[in-house]
């Protein structure tokens, strides 16, 4: 019973993240070609919308999800996805700036709410190897990432446009709304009334306090992982905001070829992924983040110097290595180093703080790009991750004092 229990909420967890994730990245990727083609947006205006949509992330797990009791997990996923849904169609009605702005605002805050929430879930599902579901989580993520671009690209080239796109993606999260909605009514509205009771105790506390958060956040623990994920975290902003415009740019792709590359990140990424849930009792964790960090900077530099279409679906690939690294070792780290009382708050902070980086630098290349090109501005990116890097360095060799397992 457990097993059948276990494995229709992994199937429930993979159908809902594959809708909605792939629905809220088409958003995010679509939203700097649509800033330019229907608002005459230029690039560092385009740079500052793709922020805004970042930024808007940010306040989701600090003001939002931290105070999420656990009790009610199912029926915060629920309202969210519906108000996310809702979004959705909108986009192809607006007409002006600032409808957009909005736009990118309420769904934003929607769709990153819902997917922490559902990373909550995935850390702390009664039965099985903890790793393989945060693993089974983002192969779900990945999957989606994979299918979705492919949509977008055959979607703008048959319907002539990137507004279309909206509401060819409406029926997905809409069926995602229905899935959590029915799986809520069958719990009879009891959420997490079907977990252990020492599940139940040890995730009750997730309001966020001055002590949690501070505990938190000066452990080694969480330091070395979420460090690790910002030497990424970076890369993926900007490549998210400007890796279409640079394709336009340097190879004149088009909205079908641009989405296409994005097609074969997400599917690079998606294998990586595979092989970590395959293999989930990985010991050298570390390792993989550092490996993460030199494919990062060996991919920023290949796409200041991609001039061909070869070349360029080479960088795309070769940046998604670090892609499907990332996020799920850093957030195995979290999950076995955080105290599971503390995981809602490790979570929230964790996110928030790759949401801020992830928000400065479309900024930060937007205005550089005006001055030096788009494709120098993304070369010296690979500073800051360096920078990064050697920081997560240090604190990776001060906390294997405690942890000698992950190096």
């Amino acid at each position: 019973m457990l097993l059948g229990t276990a494995a229709t909420l992994l199937l429930f967890l993979f159908s809902t993240t594959f809708f909605l994730r792939m629905t809220g990245n088409m958003v995010q990727t679509t939203i700097p070609l649509f800033a330019e083609s229907y608002l005459g947006m230029n690039t560092a205006e385009v740079g500052i919308v793709s922020a805004l949509f970042l930024l808007a992330g940010v306040f989701s797990p600090l003001l939002i999800v931290t105070r999420v009791n656990i009790d009610s997990l199912d029926k915060s996923l629920v309202l969210f996805s519906a108000f996310f849904a809702a979004t959705i169609p909108l986009f192809y009605l607006v007409g002006n700036q600032i409808e957009f702005l909005l736009l990118i605002v309420c769904s934003s805050v929607a769709s990153s709410t819902v997917m922490l929430l559902m990373l909550t879930k995935a850390q702390t599902l009664s039965g099985g190897n903890t790793q393989r579901n945060i693993g089974f989580y983002t192969v779900a993520l990945s999957s989606s990432l994979v299918a979705g671009p492919f949509l977008e690209g055959f979607s703008a080239q048959s319907f002539g446009g990137l507004k279309p796109v909206f509401l060819v993606f409406f029926p997905f999260v809409a069926i995602s709304v229905v899935l959590l909605a029915l799986s809520h009514w069958r719990g009879n509205g009891k959420d997490g009334s079907d977990r252990p009771a020492t599940i139940q105790a040890a995730t009750a506390r997730t309001r966020m306090t001055f002590s949690n958060v501070r505990d938190v956040l000066v452990s080694g623990s969480f330091l070395v992982p979420t460090v690790g994920q910002l030497s990424y975290s970076i890369v993926f902003a900007s490549i998210l905001s400007f890796g279409g415009l640079l394709a336009e740019e340097k190879i004149n792709a088009g909205y079908g070829l641009v989405f296409y590359l994005f097609g074969i990140f997400f599917t690079t990424s998606w294998i990586v992924r595979v092989l970590l849930t395959i293999m989930p009792n990985i010991r050298n964790k570390i390792r993989l983040l550092h490996a993460s960090a030199v494919l990062s900077v060996s991919g920023l530099l290949l796409a200041g110097a991609a001039s061909s279409t070869t070349t360029m679906f080479a960088t795309f690939a070769l940046l998604g290595v670090p892609h499907g690294l990332q996020y799920p070792v850093s957030t195995m780290l979290i999950a076995e180093r955080i105290e599971r009382k503390d995981l809602p708050v490790a979570n929230a902070l964790f996110t928030s703080v790759g949401a801020i980086a992830m928000a400065a630098t479309p900024v930060a290349i937007g205005y550089l790009s005006v001055r030096t090109g788009l494709s120098e501005a993304l070369v010296l990116l690979v500073i800051p991750v360096l920078a990064l890097w050697s920081f997560f360095y240090l604190l990776s060799k001060r906390d294997s004092r405690t942890n000698p397992v992950d190096l």
